[in-house]
C-alpha cells in the first residue's frame, strides 16, 4: 500500500475534507448544544461553520502553496545536483584525457630529444663523433665531462674511445663485463644514476680551478639484440631527473641501432 505524504496532491484533498467536515462537525456540536440548553435556533452556529470551513480552504490554500515551493526547491535542487555530477564527471574525463596525451607525448619526445643529441654530420673517425655527441649532451644536460667507453670484440674489454672535457695524461683504463661500476652495468644493461659521488671519484679542470661532481649516469648502448656494445659516462654538479634518464636509455638504444 502506497504511504500517502505531505507533497501528494491526494493527500491534500484528504486534508481540505477533514478540516471542512471538522468545521461541520463542530458547528452541528455547538447547534446541538444551543437546542439542549432550550435556546433557539440563530444564525451563529451558521456562521461558525462559514468561518470554520473558509478557514479550512485558506489552510489548504497555504499548505498547498507551501508544496509547490517547496517541490520547485527539491526540483531545483535535484537539477543542481545532476549539473554539478556532471560537471566532475566531465572534468574527470577531460583530466584523464590529457594525462593520456601527455604521457603518450612524452615517450615521443624521449625518443625525439635522444635522437637529436646524435650528431648527423660525417667525421673522419669514431673518436671525433663521439667528442661531439658529449658536446651535444652537455650543451642539453649540463654535464661537466663524458666518457665513452667502446666493446673491442678481439681483447673482449670496454676501451675509453673518446671524452668531453677530460684531462689526463693517461687514458681511463679498460675494463670487462662486470668488472668496476660500468662494466656492471654492461653486464646488468640497465642504466644507473648515482648521487653524492665520493670526493675525488671524478676531478673537472677549469680554470676557475678544480671541482668535484657528485651526480654520475652510466648508460649502456644497446644493440637491437639487447647486446652492450658500450657505456657512457656522464658527470655534472646536477641532479639527473628521472626524465633525463629516459633520455639516455634511449640515447643508448639509438646508438646501439
Amino acid at each position: 500500500m502506497k504511504k500517502l505524504s505531505f507533497k501528494s496532491r491526494f493527500s491534500h484533498g484528504i486534508l481540505l475534507l477533514i478540516l471542512i467536515a471538522g468545521a461541520v462537525t463542530s458547528a452541528l456540536a455547538m447547534h446541538n448544544i444551543v437546542l439542549q440548553l432550550g435556546g433557539t435556533l440563530t444564525f451563529i452556529p451558521i456562521l461558525l461553520m462559514v468561518i470554520a470551513i473558509g478557514a479550512g480552504i485558506l489552510l489548504y490554500q497555504k499548505a498547498a502553496s507551501s508544496y509547490r515551493y517547496y517541490h520547485k526547491k527539491e526540483e531545483e535542487l535535484e537539477h543542481l545536483k545532476k549539473s554539478v555530477e556532471q560537471a566532475k564527471q566531465a572534468e574527470e574525463e577531460e583530466i584523464a584525457k590529457k594525462n593520456k596525451q601527455t604521457q603518450e607525448q612524452v615517450i615521443v619526445d624521449f625518443e625525439a630529444e635522444a635522437k637529436s643529441l646524435i650528431p648527423s654530420e660525417t667525421f673522419e673517425n669514431t673518436e671525433q663523433f663521439i667528442e661531439k655527441l658529449l658536446a651535444n649532451i652537455a650543451n642539453k644536460f649540463e654535464i661537466v665531462q663524458g666518457l665513452t667507453f667502446l666493446l673491442d670484440p678481439e681483447k673482449e674489454k670496454y676501451t675509453f674511445s673518446g671524452g668531453y672535457a677530460y684531462f689526463s695524461e693517461e687514458l681511463p683504463r679498460e675494463f670487462t663485463e662486470g668488472e668496476t661500476i660500468s662494466g656492471q652495468v654492461a653486464k646488468n644493461k640497465i642504466l644507473l644514476n648515482l648521487n653524492n659521488v665520493p670526493e675525488d671519484y671524478i676531478t673537472i679542470l677549469s680554470g676557475l680551478g678544480k671541482g668535484t661532481p657528485n651526480n654520475l649516469v652510466i648508460a649502456p648502448i644497446l644493440t637491437n639484440q639487447d647486446e652492450c656494445i658500450g657505456v657512457i659516462e656522464l658527470a655534472s654538479f646536477k641532479t639527473f631527473t628521472q626524465n633525463d634518464e629516459e633520455v639516455f636509455k634511449q640515447l643508448g638504444k639509438s646508438l646501439g641501432e
